[in-house]
């Protein structure tokens, strides 16, 4: 005489189940570059300032003030068009031509990426503002 058989019984790993690996973090960009595209298909790499580079910047601003200096910022952390790259700005003249050279369609695609690199934030009105 056989027994009952036993054949619709799953067992569950629960310490398998609960230590599931986290999804991935995106890897940083190589060289601390990371790009955006304008609205013409232009593919502008930025790159973070670094301290004493901002604070030289603001030297070669005539009158310096948080939005003239954060324009300069932006403009400066502008490191390539098309990944044909630009040398480090050197005056004012330098900063001005590199402003005609970016756009304003430029400006408007890398306000939002260059915020959030120097750990600022746009409220919604400021944001409207950058754009146009």
């Amino acid at each position: 005489m056989e027994g009952p058989k036993i054949t619709d019984v799953q067992i569950q790993d629960t310490a398998t189940q609960a230590a599931a690996p986290a999804p991935a973090a995106p890897a940083p960009s190589p060289f601390g570059v990371d790009y955006v595209f304008d609205s013409r298909g232009r593919k502008i790499g930025l790159k973070k300032l670094k301290p004493s580079e901002r604070f030289l910047l603001s030297k070669h601003i005539e009158t310096p003030n948080l939005s003239t200096l954060m324009q300069a910022i932006t403009v400066a952390s502008i490191i390539s068009i098309d990944l044909d790259g630009f040398p480090p700005l050197k005056n004012e003249a330098d900063l001005l031509s590199r402003l005609d050279l970016i756009g304003d369609d430029g400006l408007e695609a890398v306000t939002e990426k260059v915020m959030k690199m120097y750990g600022q934030t746009l409220t919604p009105a400021e944001a409207t503002t950058a754009k146009n």
